[in-house]
């Protein structure tokens, strides 16, 4: 009879010892397949899109191309925006800063299809812009952005122009140099003092900025001697003046002062309509 009572004991403690380590079997088990379920996605191929180099084209389409591991027939959109946002006029015409287009995947080889699309860039203004290209569907988002300048050498402007009174401008005459190569700006205008300009962007105190009917912006110094050229471009629209400076843009039409105290250390002549 007592080792009766021994003997049960130990069995309860036998079995329960298996219990645990059933549960500890199956606990293990369950671990490992949630580890398997929940990795499975970083097994599969990660989506991508590359663009090829883009250049604006002469008759104001541009064409945006490039590879995708994503499927043929997969809709893809295409949008190109200034990157540089600056101060517009009311009601003004945003297709001078934003285009857009779309486009479907095509087959390719090895695992690497195929998109392009021409996009009507003919109304921008010549400036940094981005471009990017994206997919949306129900296994989510995919996009790849890249910059490009867009430029688009333009005739004289034959209409309008802004209205400026020249008898009122205080002004050396301007020697134009038409062997000075015309390129884009680095981004807006800098004023800064005059012997620390490392960039183009950075225009130094006293000098002249006449964007002419032409679009393109010409820097003179004090003495009317032009130093370089470049395309009148969103980035030209945006300026940063000193700490304390005054700017004047009402006194003589479309003509920009900026002032240091008593001094001009600025002038900047718009001749070439917003929106051309």
């Amino acid at each position: 009879m007592d080792n009766k009572k021994k003997i049960i004991p130990a069995v309860i403690v036998v079995i329960i010892l298996a219990c645990l380590l059933l549960a500890l079997e199956i606990g293990h088990n369950i671990a490992e397949q949630k580890y398997v379920i929940d990795h499975t996605p970083a097994d599969s191929p990660e989506k991508w899109i590359e663009i090829d180099p883009v250049t604006a084209g002469t008759e104001g389409i541009t064409v945006v191309s490039g590879t995708t591991n994503l499927p043929p027939g997969t809709k893809l959109d295409v949008g190109i925006s200034t990157i540089s946002i600056h101060p517009t006029t009311k009601n003004y015409d945003y297709s001078h800063e934003f285009a857009e287009g779309n486009t479907t995947v095509f087959a390719g080889t090895g695992g690497v299809n195929n998109y392009s699309a021409s996009i009507d860039t003919s109304l921008l203004n010549n400036g940094k812009y981005f471009v990017v290209v994206e997919s949306t569907d129900s296994s989510g988002q995919v996009e790849k952005y890249i910059s490009v300048d867009i430029i688009r050498h333009r005739e004289d402007y034959s209409g309008k122009g802004n209205y400026i009174d020249w008898s009122a401008l205080e002004l050396p005459e301007l020697a134009v140099n038409k062997s000075i190569e015309t390129v884009m700006l680095v981004g807006w205008w800098h004023v800064v003092p005059s012997g620390t300009s490392v960039q183009n962007n950075e225009v130094e105190y006293y000098s002249i900025i006449d964007c002419g009917a032409d679009g393109i912006c010409r820097v003179f110094d004090i003495s009317g001697t032009e130093l370089y050229a470049v395309y009148d471009s969103n980035e030209a629209q945006i300026m940063e003046v000193p700490n304390g400076a005054i700017v004047d843009k009402r006194s003589v039409g479309n003509v920009t002062f900026v002032k240091l105290g008593d001094e001009i250390v600025l002038t900047k002549i718009d001749e070439y309509p917003e929106g051309r």
